[in-house]
């Protein structure tokens, strides 16, 4: 067994290996080779910081890795299923702190199914802890958004750092939106900015109301043809109650998990 970087894989290489990996997953994980080009660039796919196990030079395990700054999160995590029970992924997890260390990485996120307790074993024993309770969320679309088109611009953006209850989770922060190319959805009034709601293909990254103007439905006609949304705070009891009411309900719950590497200042 040989440990390298992704650095030198192919696109369609880490896909065969990711289908691979995650088709016996409890939720559905299958996607094209687009989407999955998608999801990298999404999550700042960084393949120096990408580690896989090979077994007579193919994958048999993997950990891929995005990066901003000096964190990496965890975009998926496998070991093929007859590669699996060999401690394979335990051993890339130890290369990928090494590798921290080498590139002035100071943390590690993650996020793992809240009742999938093999993993999150491996990670408490890893170091990770808990950092936040994330609920995922679908439904069928109702209808069309009501409201314009808009520029990810410097306003919006103050606009959803002020209007928002709690920081985004890794795949849904403005970065995200930025790799996808995303634009937004804004509700004005004369040139104020009363609501805005950034998604991509019907999945919801953020959305935000003006804290004086909530309860008036601007939030619904925001997410009219919204089918999922990932990853909000538990303790956000006004977001869950909002999504209830538009008909939304829970499908999966996460931990999002965090190492520090403490031998760095923070």
């Amino acid at each position: 067994m040989i440990i390298k970087s992704l650095e030198s894989q192919s696109i369609e290489v880490l896909h065969s290996a990711f289908t691979e990996g995650f088709g016996d997953y409890k939720l559905p994980m299958q996607m094209s080779l687009q989407l999955f080009e998608a999801m990298l660039r999404r999550n700042s796919f960084d393949p120096g910081m990408s580690f896989a196990a090979f077994i007579d030079d193919k994958i048999a395990a993997f950990i891929l890795n995005g990066r901003r700054g000096s964190c990496i999160y965890d975009s998926g995590t496998a070991a093929l299923p007859k590669f699996r029970k060999q401690g394979l992924t335990a051993s890339l997890a130890e290369r990928v702190k090494r590798a921290m260390k080498e590139n002035s990485v100071s943390s590690w996120v993650l996020e793992c199914l809240e009742d999938n307790t093999k993993a999150l074993a491996l990670y408490t024993k890893e170091g990770f802890k808990p950092t936040r309770r994330f609920l995922c969320w679908q439904r069928s679309p109702s209808s069309m958004p009501d409201a314009l088109t808009a520029p990810i611009n410097a306003s919006l953006l103050e606009f959803l750092q002020e209007s928002s209850d709690y920081p985004p989770s890794w795949q849904n922060a403005i970065d995200s939106a930025f790799a996808l190319g995303l634009e937004a959805r804004v509700i004005k009034e004369g040139k104020n900015i009363l609501g805005a709601a950034i998604e991509s293909g019907g999945s919801l990254l953020q959305i935000a109301v003006k804290r004086d103007r909530r309860r008036e439905g601007l939030g619904t006609r925001l997410v009219g043809n919204v089918s999922r949304v990932i990853n909000t705070d538990e303790a956000d009891s006004s977001m869950t109650a909002f999504l209830k009411a538009n008909g939304f309900e829970v499908f999966a719950r996460q931990i999002e998990m965090c190492l520090i590497d403490s031998s760095r200042p923070e």
